[in-house]
């Protein structure tokens, strides 16, 4: 394709702010690479005109090592409104949605891969923080909470599918969303109009069209 522009228990093993144990590994050479500038990029929040809270940087397409993975960082505005919901009780979920589609002309994109990941915020002693990730290196632990969200997202993958999944010269569109939710509040009023103020952020929308 056309070429782009361009992780928790305490652990003594880990130096620096925060109790995590280290990485194990990182992923190899990068074949295949997607532009975020060259998505199409739009967000919605039950119609509220409000400033951008959600943001994704970096977001690569990775074919290395036998599966396709989608690599990216999440950024927050405001992470001191998070804090506060915190602060007062609250539990918060940030879910990532990734799906890949092979494009067709004339009739809807055929979804090829999917997956979701769900991390969870938590404010567990009153001046200490817990974001627990889904890639099994234990929670991440801190006081500083905006260093603390930084940390755990700055470098966030997740697995589509099998690196067989795309064919040389097809065209595709990954969409990703982002949002942060009340996981003890019902879904139906987390998605309410009347109801929006349950939702900690509005959603961010990604979509990236790209040819292999």
């Amino acid at each position: 394709m056309s070429p782009a522009a361009p992780p928790l228990s305490p652990s003594a093993d880990r130096a620096g702010p925060f109790n995590r144990p280290g990485r194990t590994g990182r992923i190899g050479p990068l074949a295949l690479l997607a532009a975020l500038t060259a998505a199409t990029l739009f967000f919605s929040h039950a119609g509220l005109a409000r400033a951008q809270d959600i943001s994704l940087s970096n977001l690569i397409v990775d074919n290395s090592g036998g599966s396709i993975s989608v690599l990216f960082g999440v950024q927050f505005a405001n992470p001191q409104a998070i804090e506060a919901a915190l602060s007062e009780g609250a539990q918060l979920d940030l879910v990532c949605t990734a799906r890949l589609a092979a494009k067709r002309d004339y009739w809807f994109d055929r979804e090829i891969g999917r997956t979701e990941s769900v991390s969870h915020l938590l404010k567990i002693a009153p001046s200490q923080y817990r974001i627990v990730t889904p890639d099994g290196e234990g929670p991440l632990t801190g006081q500083d909470f905006p260093a603390l969200l930084a940390a755990a997202f700055e470098d966030f993958s997740m697995t589509l599918g099998p690196g067989n999944m795309l064919n040389r010269g097809g065209s595709y569109s990954l969409s990703m969303e982002i949002r942060l939710e009340r996981p003890n509040i019902s879904p139906w009023l987390n998605k309410s109009l009347f109801f929006w103020s349950f939702d900690a952020a509005p959603p961010a929308r990604y979509r990236l069209d790209f040819t292999y």
